[in-house]
């Protein structure tokens, strides 16, 4: 009952918050971090300001005063109204020196391609030191830094989709949502209601079903690898905030790099090599915690979220692909969402290999876990 009451943890928010999910929908959003290397007028440091253009809508950042490497951090979204993105969309990106009287002077352009992001399923790619053209069309020196983030119209998954996250089923006819991007709105087979019972029993199936599917494992301790992919957060509470990722596995915590704002973005990937029993390993959590680093008490937690290993373990492939998961408050249950967070989890046994959208994000893991133990 336990452990069924922590997987419900993990799905609840799908159908509770599936309203607050939708906002994402059809949109654009481009992160505007920062950029480097600008060049001094003739008058000093210039005061950049960048503009981010999407068809025939423009919107613009703040300006930074005299500054030759300005860090906006400005979140720039364009409603999409249904309409998805294809091959030939494009950003064009304008930097240019702030005047109060007069018109604002060119700095340097840059047009991004955005047929990365072209498809069925939620993406964010970031774009980093992109060169800044002059009216010439000749690099300037300087760069500049964003993420673009897109959130296509609601319909179902194409499984042709080469860029998405979905893995193929478990072998015996029924559809599994472990692997999909849970910015999409639901769980495929858990969520829904209807005959075949609740939801709390239906997961109660799924997790024996999982145990079932698990490859005989001996007793006796043996060699694990966790992975603990984290991505990106989204409407993370707080004004003028700092966050950091805290995840903690058996003992061992890794922490992300501090970075600002509420939608921040993270991509990075820690590693847990375990040395236990299969019984023990899978009766252990993965702990992942959301803290503000820029707050007067240190390290002030903003938001947490638990789950079993062993869960985790069931899922196709053994990972838990894109996922959104809902931070809470641990003091405080009934207090709403904290934010929420996109991570994978893989927890991989001797001779596993990591699932392949795995491997296309981080070309060293291509190979199977062969951990050397004392």
């Amino acid at each position: 009952a336990w452990r069924l009451q922590r997987v419900l943890t993990f799905l609840s928010f799908f159908s509770e918050n599936s309203a607050a999910l939708k906002t994402l929908k059809t949109m654009l959003r481009v992160i505007v971090e920062s950029a480097a290397n600008i060049p001094k007028n003739k008058f000093g440091k210039p005061d950049p300001i960048a503009s981010v253009i999407f068809k025939d809508e423009k919107k613009k950042t703040k300006a930074i005063d005299s500054e030759l490497n300005p860090v906006w951090n400005e979140i720039l979204e364009f409603d999409l109204k249904g309409i998805a993105l294809d091959i030939s969309s494009s950003l064009q990106i304008i930097v240019k020196d702030f005047e109060t009287l007069g018109q604002n002077k060119l700095i340097g352009t840059a047009t991004l391609a955005l047929k990365e992001l072209v498809g069925t399923q939620s993406r964010s790619h970031p774009y980093k030191l992109i060169p800044l053209l002059n009216e010439k069309g000749l690099e300037t020196g300087a760069t500049i830094d964003l993420v673009v983030g897109y959130e296509p119209p609601a319909g179902p998954p194409n499984p042709n989709d080469p860029g998405g996250t979905n893995m193929q089923g478990t072998g015996d006819g029924e559809e599994d949502g472990g692997d999909e991007d849970m910015a999409d709105g639901g769980t495929r087979g858990l969520s829904q209601g209807g005959p075949s019972g609740t939801r709390e029993a239906q997961l109660t199936r799924r997790i024996t079903k999982g145990k079932k599917n698990r490859r005989a494992l001996s007793n006796k301790p043996q060699d694990f690898q966790i992975r603990v992919r984290v991505i990106e957060g989204r409407q993370l509470c707080g004004n003028n905030i700092k966050p950091v990722v805290k995840v903690h596995v058996c003992g061992q915590t890794h922490r992300t790099r501090i970075k600002r704002g509420n939608n921040p973005y993270f991509d990075e990937m820690f590693f847990y090599n375990i040395h236990l029993t299969p019984s023990e390993l899978f009766d252990e959590i993965i702990s992942i915690r959301v803290y503000d680093s820029y707050s007067l008490r240190a390290d002030s937690l903003m938001g947490e979220f638990k789950i079993d290993i062993g869960y985790v373990y069931d899922e196709p492939g053994h990972a838990a692909m894109r996922k959104w998961l809902l931070l809470n408050d641990p003091e405080d249950t009934n207090s709403g969402a904290k934010g929420y967070l996109k991570v994978s989890m893989f927890v991989l046994g001797t001779g596993d290999e990591p699932p392949f959208c795995l491997l296309s994000c981080f070309p060293l893991c291509r190979h199977s876990i062969s951990l050397p133990w004392p």
